[in-house]
């Protein structure tokens, strides 16, 4: 049978007197190959139906071909059957295989991209203790490069604090701008973040040292005075 397009046709004077008789010829006679539904499909504004298809074979794919839905008021009645031949139904297979082959590796192809993109897009975020280029805005010149010292909240979103150059007065950082998160790029690899944190370490280490050596050298400093100046007290008459 294929598609079969029905017509109504009245047997009576009732509203239900009528039978469904075929309309022309059938159609893609040996090419139908599955039948198919969409489900809660809007019809109208506040109406939902189910509405069924017959998936006819092309050649060189499939289309598919609308036979009649459970609404109320659509008229339209077609009667389908699967009838494809043997060799249509291998070609559809292949195809099929093909198809989901061919999602498959756009699928592959598009997760490869989202990975990429996320790599990019983690690597160009600002992170506290990196250096940071501004790479848009009107406020901080394009270009001005600094490391993020601070990360906070303003009034219209994220914002960073970079420090220019090294200096510290009162154990802040003297030179800084301040900038939107959005304006900013990361500038430092972790190979060079690491290299640049080893040096950074080294002579935070290297200050420490030298604070402590320096409050043991006052320490010893004052405690020979002490001692000194007990020596002294016990040299001197006691008066009587």
């Amino acid at each position: 049978m294929a598609v079969q397009k029905m017509k109504r046709v009245k047997t009576g004077e009732g509203y239900y007197d009528y039978k469904y008789e075929p309309d022309g010829e059938p159609e893609y006679v040996g090419a139908v190959v599955a039948l198919t539904a969409d489900y809660n499909v809007r019809v109208m504004s506040d109406i939902w139906a189910d509405e069924f298809y017959a998936v006819v074979w092309t050649g060189n794919g499939t289309t598919r071909v609308f036979t009649h839905s459970n609404f109320e008021c659509d008229t339209r009645n077609t009667k389908a059957e699967v009838d494809a031949t043997p060799e249509v139904m291998a070609a559809y297979e292949a195809w099929k295989a093909a198809e989901a082959d061919r999602v498959r590796k756009e699928y592959e192809v598009r997760c490869e991209r989202e990975r990429l993109e996320r790599e990019e897009k983690e690597r160009l975020e600002p992170k506290m203790g990196r250096r940071a280029r501004v790479v848009r805005g009107r406020k901080v010149p394009v270009g001005t490069e600094g490391v993020v010292f601070w990360k906070g909240t303003g009034e219209y979103g994220e914002r960073l604090g970079l420090a220019t150059t090294d200096r510290k007065v009162n154990g802040r950082y003297a030179d800084v701008v301040w900038v939107a998160s959005s304006n900013v790029e990361n500038v430092e690899s972790d190979e060079d973040y690491e290299a640049r944190k080893k040096v950074l370490d080294a002579a935070k280490a290297a200050e420490k040292a030298a604070r402590d050596a320096e409050w043991q050298r006052t320490q010893d400093e004052a405690k020979a005075a002490r001692e000194k100046s007990l020596e002294n007290l016990d040299d001197e008459p006691v008066p009587f």
